[in-house]
């Protein structure tokens, strides 16, 4: 069987089990509750437009962003990080590699992870398009396609992460827990009181390019190269520890 067919089984069956998992089907709900509920509410948040942007109709504009740029680190972390750690602790990893390359094994997994957390965005940014245009009778079709490409860009980024995480520890417990002190580090990292060079390690710190894209006209290149940048290193260090590790 080819790389590329056992990449596309695994990434199936992945979503498979997760519209079957009843964390993933939580995680979907809690995500688009709390972004109905971030915009319903986002005319009692427009008093921090000062902070964000010069009028209060850029920050209504831009909420989906700003509600996408806080839920999705911990979003992609819950639905990612017993990716590989969940096959080991229950043995089924072993099964798993005897009828597939490991390489795939660890692509498919990620990929079944992107293809459920990209749609979730793509649903809530619907969502956020559908009722922004009620509000302010904009249709915000652009705006709304570039913020779910780079939001959705950014969960990849932190999902590659939690993949890292999952394939180098041996059960679901302390990958959420070695998951979260990543997260943690992450943003620790971007006090400003910091060496900009050691803030510019965080893949937080390149949540907000895409503002500067649709405000100012900013470039994407930045933040995607170093987004995806992030995504290569993660996913390779899991491809070659996973070779090489026992199970």
């Amino acid at each position: 069987m080819g790389i590329l067919k056992e990449v596309c089984i695994i990434t199936s069956d992945e979503i498979l089990q997760s519209l079957k998992s009843k964390k993933a089907i939580l995680m979907i709900v809690a995500y688009l509750l709390l972004m109905y509920l971030g915009l319903k509410l986002g005319s009692f948040l427009e008093i921090l437009s000062i902070f964000f942007t010069e009028s209060r109709r850029a920050f209504s504009l831009y909420l989906p962003y700003y509600i996408s740029m806080f839920l999705l680190p911990m979003f992609s972390v819950f639905i990612s990080y017993d990716a590989i750690s969940e096959e080991k602790h229950s043995k089924s990893i072993k099964y798993l590699v005897g009828r597939a390359n490991r390489a795939s094994v660890i692509v498919g997994k990620y990929m079944g992870a992107i293809a459920l957390s990209t749609t979730i965005i793509f649903v809530a940014y619907v969502m956020a398009t559908i009722y922004l245009y009620f509000k302010l009778k904009e249709v915000m079709i652009y705006s709304s396609f570039i913020s779910w490409f780079y939001m959705s860009l950014y969960a990849a980024c932190i999902i590659s992460i939690c993949v890292l995480v999952s394939t180098m520890t041996k059960n679901p417990n302390s990958s959420l827990n070695f998951s979260i002190v990543a997260l943690v580090l992450s943003l620790i990292v971007l006090n400003p009181l910091w060496p900009a060079w050691l803030t510019s390690i965080s893949p937080l710190y390149y949540a907000k390019d895409a503002l500067g894209f649709l405000s100012n006209g900013e470039s994407l290149a930045r933040g995607i190269l170093a987004l995806g940048g992030y995504i290569i290193v993660c996913i390779s260090a899991a491809i070659i520890y996973f070779r090489r590790c026992d199970l």
